[in-house]
């Protein structure tokens, strides 16, 4: 008796290229050849189950609905001896076999297989973009136009890959002006890409206002914007000139070994927003899927103001956003303007572990009414005396002047306290007294403040008093968390 496959006559199937590539990125794949191979899968699938079947499939390029001639139909005789009586075809359903409904669900099955083994697929020939070799074109603009959509790429595998035909084509799209060339970008509205060595010059008022510059480097911009990870993009609106810095991973794989590239843009973050400068992640909302940051910058311009002093500004705004990040990230103090009004504040969270980073030993805030001088007490105890050096440090908020004012009196009288009078602790008991002093300030010293207070102090004390101010501070907190590293 035969089996119920080998009465089957006729299979119709139909299917939308659009829902193969449902959970795809379609612009990574041939589609047309695509189609074709997963047309002749389920033909070969179809046939082998279904050995005396005509098999029609029928493929179409839209996602919409499919039309009812394509919903699948199988058709089977009573058994092997009916006679068949007529010709399948589409437009001509004349025929004696009947519609089996419950065959149908067997067909679709035998489609969906093929479908979730996934060997249908045909991928666009990709390169990794690092791989390329074209001369007018910096790999930063090419990965752009990759992010933007401009030609086909992915970076699923971690890295850029791109198809090297779109990158050919790319050329029609984005100009590449170099420097003898450069003030042509004056001319045109569209997307432009040069190197930063020659634009810098320019004078951005110039500039249209729908051009779009795209500007890699040969050297990179500093810091961690090396040459293939980073890409500044100009634009201008009036005279207000808006400029995004990115950073990305994608090309070249992050290297740091300190820091995963995750936690080191986190705290990229937390220091952007410090300095109120915008900034977006650029990531695939899965968890650890980050591969880049994006800097926003909106700068006005003069009529005689050049690309390169507007760079030049967002720049260093950025590279105190990746000092701080650095320096947070090794546990180091961040600078707060909040210190330069907050005394105790610039104490606690500044002085103190400050002094202690540097070495010195016991380190105690002993700030009070009767401190005479000394908000903090520590020593030294690697002298080659073998005998502990004792220190004190007295601090002030703000700035101080040297302008006549009562502040300059206050800091001579602490000084004279510091060496007369000695620390005695809380228990009475012993006599500390101080070699050296430093007043530290989380401001500025002005009008001569120091010249004034040295010349006022009597002589034998003039060696033994040092004074910081802010950008000292910062020098040493630099200084001590990074060479740990370096």
């Amino acid at each position: 008796m035969a089996q119920r496959n080998e009465l089957v006559t006729l299979i119709r199937y139909g299917f939308s290229i659009g829902d193969l590539f449902a959970n795809r990125d379609s612009d990574l794949y041939e589609i047309e050849e695509t189609g074709e191979k997963y047309t002749k899968l389920c033909k070969e699938a179809l046939q082998k189950y279904y050995p005396n079947a005509e098999i029609e499939l029928e493929e179409h390029s839209t996602d919409s609905v499919l039309p009812t001639s394509a919903e699948t139909s199988v058709y089977k005789r009573e058994n092997l001896d009916a006679v068949k009586t007529s010709v399948y075809k589409w437009e001509n359903m004349d025929f004696d076999e009947v519609l089996d409904s419950e065959e149908c669900e067997v067909v679709d099955q035998i489609c969906d297989d093929v479908f979730k083994r996934g060997k249908w697929p045909v991928r666009k020939n990709l390169v990794l973009i690092r791989k390329l070799n074209d001369p007018n074109l910096p790999l930063s603009v090419i990965r752009w136009a990759g992010v933007q959509g401009v030609i086909n790429g992915t970076n699923q595998t971690g890295l850029w890959e791109v198809s090297p035909s779109d990158v050919y084509d790319l050329h029609k799209i984005i100009k590449f002006v170099r420097r003898e060339n450069i003030t042509s970008i004056f001319d045109t509205d569209s997307k432009i890409a040069c190197l930063w060595e020659d634009v810098q010059d320019l004078q951005i008022a110039n500039l249209q206002e729908n051009t779009l510059i795209l500007i890699a480097s040969h050297n990179g911009f500093g810091s961690f914007l090396e040459t293939d990870s980073s890409l500044l993009i100009i634009s201008r609106k009036n005279l207000q000139i808006n400029i995004t810095v990115d950073h990305f991973v994608d090309i070249v794989k992050w290297s740091d070994s300190q820091w995963s590239y995750s936690t080191y843009v986190e705290e990229l973050i937390n220091q952007a927003k410090g300095k109120e400068v915008n900034c977006v992640l650029q990531d695939d909302g899965l968890k650890n899927s980050t591969h880049g940051i994006s800097f926003h910058f909106s700068k006005i311009s003069t009529p005689i103001v050049t690309v390169g002093h507007l760079i030049d500004e967002a720049l260093k705004e950025l590279s105190e956003i990746i000092n701080n990040t650095e320096l947070s990230l090794k546990g180091g103090p961040v600078w707060n303007h909040k210190y330069e009004k907050d005394e105790d504040l610039f104490c606690k969270e500044v002085l103190h572990p400050l002094l202690q980073k540097m070495g010195f030993s016991f380190v105690r805030y002993i700030h009070g009414t009767n401190e005479f001088g000394k908000d903090f007490l520590f020593s030294d105890i690697s002298s080659p005396l073998h005998e502990p050096v004792y220190f004190v440090l007295q601090a002030k908020r703000g700035d101080v002047s040297g302008g006549a004012n009562s502040l300059l009196d206050t800091i001579l009288s602490q000084i004279d306290d510091t060496f007369t009078v000695p620390y005695t602790g809380e228990a009475g008991t012993s006599e500390i007294y101080i070699a050296i002093m430093i007043v530290a300030i989380s401001g500025n010293f002005t009008s001569n403040a120091v010249t004034k207070i040295r010349y006022k102090m009597p002589q034998h004390l003039k060696g033994s008093v040092y004074f910081w101010d802010q950008q000292r501070i910062r020098s040493l907190i630099n200084q001590c968390w990074r060479k740990e590293n370096n």
